[in-house]
């Protein structure tokens, strides 16, 4: 009985180790392939919120959505494209500039 018992925890710490290990780098935030809007975070260590386009040679249109303020459009370089800081989401608008 007692060796089930050991197996069903060591079991159950390896699941929810593994759970959080998937969190962590699922998180767009942290990925280091990842394209598009990043939130902003608050706190100490914290961000504006980026939009990251991640093709090299080219530039592109992408409309910024902006709380209590107005939405604009910027022409995001390649890499990390810091927006407001306000900015709750930004999408590719499907040109170049």
């Amino acid at each position: 009985m007692l060796g089930k018992l050991v197996t069903a925890t060591v079991a159950a710490s390896v699941l929810l180790a593994t759970i959080a290990t998937s969190t962590v780098t699922a998180s767009p935030a942290h990925a280091d392939n990842y394209c598009g809007f990043v939130p902003g975070t608050t706190g100490l260590g914290g961000h504006s919120p980026y939009y990251v386009h991640c093709d090299a040679n080219t530039r592109v249109w992408v409309r910024v959505l902006v709380a209590a303020s107005e939405d604009y459009d910027l022409c995001a370089g390649p890499g990390q494209n810091v927006l407001h800081s306000l900015a709750h989401y930004a999408y590719y608008k499907g040109a170049l500039c």
